[in-house]
């Protein structure tokens, strides 16, 4: 004799399940971000048990594996809404997006962290630091002017604790991943033909006088950069001056 249980009807999306959700969830862990950084190799623990936050994890061959960010944060962020990549870490500078604020902050070998990021209605994502170290390149939104749509904006961020965030290029609706040159040349953006480009790149104090620069170029220097764009030549003169000169033809 067969038994057949009662039917039960109830409203779509709220039948319940034989199976709890913990069973899906409990001690599984997701992994993401994963980057390898000289001897060390980091990565992104989603972490059920801490309420789904997303923890900062690096492992090295002496210390095996370890939590370095700061306990109770979670490192994300919603850039684009879907986010991008939250942290970057070089050595013992490790810099991680803290989901709660936006804001980002610099952590130390004991977890503990400060903002190197104004307050503000700001998200930052695809972080990544120049080759010497002194500053941070990132995806910027600007949600100050909600309802109105958020501005997006590629940003150098200083290192030294200022909080300085300085606009690299804007006007475009979607921005994404800025990457600086290996040899530590700077990044150019060219804002007229809505694309980044290689050129290549010099500094300006290790030009002598007599030396002609053809463009596209940039003459980099700590506070300005110079570009050449490729229908003029730069020549440096006696005085040390830059001089820029109409190519022929």
């Amino acid at each position: 004799m067969t038994t057949t249980a009662a039917r039960r009807v109830a409203p779509y999306g709220s039948w319940e399940s034989p199976f709890p959700i913990d069973w899906l969830t409990v001690g599984r862990v997701s992994l993401g971000e994963t980057r390898w950084d000289g001897d060390s190799i980091t990565w992104l623990e989603g972490r059920p048990e801490e309420d789904g936050r997303a923890t900062l994890v690096r492992w090295t061959r002496d210390d095996g594996a370890r939590d370095i960010s700061p306990p109770g944060m979670n490192v994300r962020d919603r850039v684009h809404e879907y986010g991008g990549r939250p942290y970057a870490t070089r050595g013992d500078l490790v810099i991680v997006s803290d989901f709660a604020t936006g804001r980002l902050h610099r952590v130390g070998p004991d977890r503990t962290s400060e903002p190197i990021t104004p307050e503000g209605a700001f998200r930052y994502a695809d972080l990544t630091f120049d080759p010497a170290g002194e500053r941070l390149f990132a995806v910027r939104e600007d949600h100050s002017q909600a309802p109105a749509e958020a501005e997006n904006t590629l940003v150098a961020i200083a290192l030294d604790g200022s909080s300085e965030v300085r606009v690299l290029a804007s006007g475009r609706n979607f921005y994404a991943a800025p990457r600086p040159s290996p040899d530590g040349s700077r990044p150019f953006f060219d804002g007229r033909a809505g694309r980044s480009i290689d050129v290549p790149t010099y500094r300006r104090e290790r030009m002598e006088a007599g030396v002609r620069v053809p463009g596209p170029a940039i003459i980099a220097e700590d506070e300005t950069s110079t570009f050449i764009t490729a229908s003029f030549d730069a020549r440096i003169d006696a005085a040390g001056c830059i001089v820029m000169e109409r190519r022929a033809g």
